[in-house]
């Protein structure tokens, strides 16, 4: 049996833990953890935001329906206009999953969630960009560009949380097998496949990640073939469903409908010239054009999937608002290796001063982080979902809002029945409603309602030819609207409907009839 003088034995424990030690404390390790601690900061105050969303309310429904009833809601019972015979809610799981949350935690349950969900996504691509050598510093530099916009599709608690989530984790695993070849680690994207498309219908940037990444990689030349083995599987498992193939038919419908009455499926240059989302718009814009100017500057062969990526995301951003957050998630996986190329080009004539430069940034970013930080997180309420009313928009013309005043009037006064909303308020009242009211139609939109039945309901909503229609021909008996939009303005001078509530936001008109057993009721008590 072999000893050890006590010296040879503390030379043996010493010398790893002074290697451990000394390589933990050393400037990359020391900038990296203050870069990381930085961006967290900063994405916790960007992500702060808690304006309760609109669709938020379906999901819960749906949840409460479906934990509810024992069975498995494939039919619409929240509206009184026809319906489709099937409803496919391509977001069924997400409200399974959102309503338990809610009911045992409240708010702060939600919250939390979209918290862990953001923060492990832009981890994730913080990873993916580590992985092809890019330093942290051009990470932390390319994901606090990218934090304008990212944001736009995290500042609710919705569906798309989980579509953020999982193309964020599908950029790591396609990137860690690109640089190890492990392509076992594959096979990860069929189960997330399976998840993914059960709680979002967004799924379908997965398998375009997929398709994308196939192409680049056999366009440079590399291997592709455990590409396209994986990908027929990624696409069969999302026929495992509640609806089946009948999901796909319902999708492809739902992918090319045009969605002009809906703000956030605008173009960006749709958006500007109608000043919503201006500033999420202009910092696009100039992503893209930052990312242009990079990979045409610095072009090599071996980034043709990067640059696939960067323009495939950057068309869904310039076709719908609401995809920029695409974009910002591929801008910071593959725009820091660029930022590399320009810092090497260009370092050695400012060598003296580098290190300098490096510390000054830093410390600035930092500052940056913590004041952001504490003025959005700390000072926030980051746990809460507030419902504001319009006086609580401060004056700004595309802030959302709820009809806060008229919902604690219906309360007060026990108004029941078929309520003609705005269609931003349709869920809303479903979720705190029904049964006692059903509503017109909503949010769920085309999962839900006949083509022909939305094009009506928004002919009225907007006082088009033929919105007399739409009133006439269905038993509405409350109508809840914008205070300031033109069909207000008709109704009232219509005969037949009496305007009851009015404030800065919403308006509630009466039928005649309905006004009358109102009256008479009153009159009984």
């Amino acid at each position: 049996m072999i000893k050890l003088s006590e010296s040879k034995m503390a030379l043996i424990v010493h010398d790893p833990m002074k290697n451990l030690i000394r390589k933990f404390i050393s400037t990359t390790n020391l900038t990296e953890i203050v870069i990381c601690l930085g961006l967290i900061a900063l994405s916790l105050g960007h992500l702060a935001k808690n304006q309760a969303d609109y669709d938020l309310w379906g999901y819960l429904a749906f949840g409460r329906l479906y934990w509810n009833s024992g069975s498995f809601p494939y039919h619409d019972i929240f509206s009184y206009l026809p319906t489709k015979d099937l409803w496919v809610y391509h977001e069924w799981l997400t409200g399974v999953l959102f309503f338990p949350i809610y009911k045992a935690l409240g708010a702060f349950g939600l919250q939390l969630l979209k918290f862990l969900l953001g923060i492990v996504s832009l981890g994730s691509i913080y990873s993916a960009a580590k992985k092809q050598g890019a330093k942290p510093i051009a990470i932390g530099l390319a994901l606090y560009l990218a934090l304008y916009i990212i944001p736009f599709g995290y500042s609710p608690v919705r569906a798309q949380l989980f579509t953020y989530f999982f193309f964020a984790l599908n950029l790591y695993i396609l990137e860690n097998y690109r640089i190890t070849k492990r392509w076992r680690s594959l096979w990860w994207l069929v189960l997330i496949q399976l998840l993914w498309c059960n709680l979002h219908g967004g799924f379908v940037a997965g398998i375009g990640l997929l398709f994308l990444y196939m192409v680049g990689e056999a366009a440079s030349g590399r291997e592709y073939k455990p590409y396209c083995k994986v990908l027929p599987f990624a696409i069969l498992v999302t026929l495992i469903n509640p609806y089946g193939i009948k999901y796909w038919t319902y999708l492809v419908k739902a992918i090319t409908m045009p969605r002009p009455e809906i703000v956030e499926w605008q173009s960006v240059f749709s958006c500007i010239k109608g000043d919503r989302y201006f500033w999420d718009s202009i910092f696009f814009i100039s992503l893209v054009c930052l990312s242009l100017t990079f990979t045409v500057c610095y072009r090599r062969r071996r980034h043709l999937t990067s640059i696939f990526l960067l323009l495939g995301t950057a068309y869904m951003g310039f076709k719908s608002i609401r995809h920029i957050v695409f974009f910002g998630l591929v801008f910071v996986t593959y725009m820091p290796l660029y930022f590399n190329i320009c810092w090497d080009k260009f370092s050695y004539r400012i060598k003296n001063l580098r290190k300098l430069i490096v510390v000054i940034l830093i410390s600035l970013f930092l500052i940056d982080s913590l004041a952001f930080f504490s003025s959005k997180f700390i000072m926030g309420s980051p746990f809460d979902l507030k419902t504001r009313s319009k006086d609580q928009t401060d004056g700004k013309i595309s802030a959302s809002y709820y009809p806060i005043g008229a919902i604690n009037y219906m309360r007060k006064h026990n108004l029941k029945g078929n309520i003609l909303a705005a269609f931003d308020w349709g869920e809303f009242i479903i979720c705190h409603f029904f049964p006692d009211c059903l509503v017109a139609l909503d949010g769920r939109y085309e999962t839900v309602y006949p083509h022909e039945i939305s094009e009506e309901y928004f002919d009225f909503l907007y006082g088009r030819d033929g919105w007399l229609k739409f009133l006439n021909d269905y038993p509405h008996d409350i109508i809840l609207l914008k205070s300031n939009s033109g069909i207000a303005q008709l109704l009232r001078i219509h005969p037949s409907w009496i305007e009851r509530y009015r404030d800065s936001g919403s308006v509630i008109f009466i039928s005649d009839s309905m006004l009358s057993d109102i009256k008479f009721s009153q009159a009984g008590e």
